[in-house]
């Protein structure tokens, strides 16, 4: 094998006319494949039928490295002397043991000596290697799910639940309308049985990265069916947590329905639910009976307190929760009446953390053979994304207070009033708040002993604000949003939802999405919003209607 000196230019077809590093190692080669030509090469004894070959059968090989980059394998070539030889096999007769290989050396074409074969020299299939190639790969395969005497390991399941394994069976309903190939869970299977908001946000994530998640509704349907705004007779809000699932209505408290969920979770992957702990034992289809049926299943509870401790069984709505977890506490101005934050975030936070860790242990799952019972409290996840909140407490023993727009630790960073609107300004270290004092026109503000360090600043935000919004009454909000922003200092107007769903960044990012309510009315809706390299997470289908698909899931059900 032949590797040329690094700095020499690929590209060249003919070794005579390369850089003199290249033409040396070339000269080499045809020098050693000559002395060949002279001699015999003794095969050796290894039970073939042929003693020796021919030299002038044997073709050397180059490899060719530039500039470290590999170019590949190419065949140095012109090394027969009688090449017609190869074209016409009648010289072979007295010669029958030798015929098998000269026909498979027989399609490599000569050329001039010196040149290179821009293309691998293509080999014909030997059917026997290919053979047993093949079965060494079933054997290993098969191997992979057996457990040696002594070993702790367990076996590694060759499917997981339902016969499947994640990624191999994709349906139409999971499958990219982009061609783009499959997005992340398809043939991850996902039974959903929750309503309003914190469990149907977990199942649509798992769904957007192209789960079949099947939501199992009450003969009514989910509750949020009926919550306006209501267009051409469904729900929006209903939509914009349900798109890319499929329906079916079971009333769980019937045998005949009860048995139909009982085939979905044993065919399934994963089971979402966000009933108040007991419901599901006393209907007989929590975790325990789950795990009996299919022991691979990944069984997510979300809850308002989570299914142990004196809390269990009582239940919670996002206002409660982000009462009883602190949030309200921090919400608003001190003093005024307590506010609850815009977006239901205890409800969402605990979407996210539910699907997450149901992406973990499917990955647990297919390793070990081994589902699990995850417990997603409200309470928990409230508590878990206050961990700035949590930590100051842990940290000086008392508890966070009511800031409004402010922060503990920075300033100046709220929102400041202008001569017609509000703003927001975060001028997070010494640096964004030198540039502020600039912009602003109060440089002697840097040097005052109660503004020079950010702690200093943090500490005395409630004297340094009135002494910027005297300053920021001389302009519009506007005007003062520019300047900071040329000036390179985070900033932003204070956007109503029309407003920042107008913006052209939204626009950019293509997060707004057309979709179809069951009763083909077109509604625009936000999809999802994080990327991921060779992928597109389109919505694939709309909300599904109430039990829209049951002949569709029964007929998958009868099939399997």
């Amino acid at each position: 094998m032949l590797e040329a000196t690094p700095g020499i230019e690929p590209g060249y077809t003919d070794l005579q006319s390369a850089a003199s590093p290249l033409r040396h190692v070339a000269e080499n080669a045809q020098s050693r494949c000559s002395r060949n030509r002279e001699r015999k090469v003794n095969l050796g004894k290894i039970g073939s039928p042929i003693k020796t070959f021919r030299p002038d059968m044997v073709y050397g090989a180059a490899k060719i490295k530039t500039r470290g980059q590999l170019c590949g394998n190419r065949a140095l070539e012109g090394l027969r002397e009688k090449p017609d030889r190869w074209n016409n096999p009648s010289w072979l007769m007295p010669f029958p043991r030798i015929a098998p290989f000269v026909r498979v050396l027989g399609p490599w074409k000569a050329r001039p000596r010196g040149q290179l074969q821009t293309q691998p020299v293509p080999r014909a299939p030997n059917k026997k290697r290919e053979h047993l190639y093949a079965l060494k790969s079933r054997l290993k395969k098969k191997s992979c799910n057996q457990i040696r005497p002594g070993s702790t390991r367990a076996a590694k399941p060759a499917r997981l639940a339902a016969g499947r394994e994640i990624g191999e069976k994709e349906t139409p309903m999971n499958q990219p309308e982009n061609g783009t190939g499959k997005l992340p869970l398809s043939g991850v299977r996902v039974i959903e049985i929750c309503q309003i908001a914190a469990g149907p946000f977990c199942g649509m994530l798992l769904a957007d990265m192209g789960a079949d998640v099947i939501k199992i509704e009450p003969p009514n349907g989910d509750a949020m069916r009926t919550w306006p705004p209501l267009n051409d007779g469904y729900s929006e809000n209903f939509a914009s947590l349900n798109r890319n699932k499929r329906s079916i209505a079971l009333d769980l408290k019937d045998k005949a329905d009860w048995a139909i969920a009982k085939k979905l979770i044993t065919a399934a992957d994963a089971v979402v639910e966000n009933a108040r702990p007991g419901v599901m034992e006393r209907l007989e289809i929590d975790y325990a009976a789950a795990r009996s049926w299919n022991p691979a299943i990944v069984y997510c509870s979300i809850s308002a307190f989570g299914q142990t401790g004196p809390r269990a069984r009582q239940g919670a709505f996002d206002v409660t929760m982000q009462a009883l977890s602190g949030i309200m506490s921090v919400t608003g101005h001190e003093g005024a009446e307590p506010v609850k934050c815009g977006v239901p975030v205890s409800d969402f936070a605990t979407g996210l953390y539910g699907a997450y860790n149901i992406l973990a242990a499917l990955m647990v799952a297919r390793e070990s053979g081994t589902g699990c019972h995850i417990d997603a409290s409200m309470l928990g996840c409230s508590l878990g994304i206050a961990a700035l909140q949590t930590s100051e407490y842990f940290g000086n023993g008392a508890a966070p207070r009511k800031l409004g727009a402010a922060h503990p630790r920075n300033s100046p960073y709220e929102a400041y009033r202008a001569s017609d609107d509000y703003f927001v300004i975060a001028a997070g270290n010494d640096r964004l708040w030198s540039t502020v004092c600039a912009i602003t026109g109060l440089e002697a503000l840097r040097d005052d002993p109660r503004f020079v360090t950010t702690a200093d600043r943090a500490k005395n935000q409630v004297e340094l604000k009135p002494l910027l919004e005297e300053r920021f009454a001389g302009a519009t909000a506007a005007v003062w949003l520019d300047r900071f922003a040329k000036g390179g200092v985070p900033c932003a107007p204070i956007n109503d939802y029309a407003q920042v769903l107008d913006d052209p960044q939204v626009e950019a990012m293509g997060w707004i999405e057309p979709a179809q309510l069951p009763s083909g009315a077109g509604i625009r809706t936000f999809g999802v919003p994080v990327a991921m390299t060779g992928q597109d997470f389109t919505i694939r289908r709309g909300p599904p209607g109430l039990d829209a698909d049951r002949s569709e899931i029964l007929a998958e059900l009868d099939a399997s």
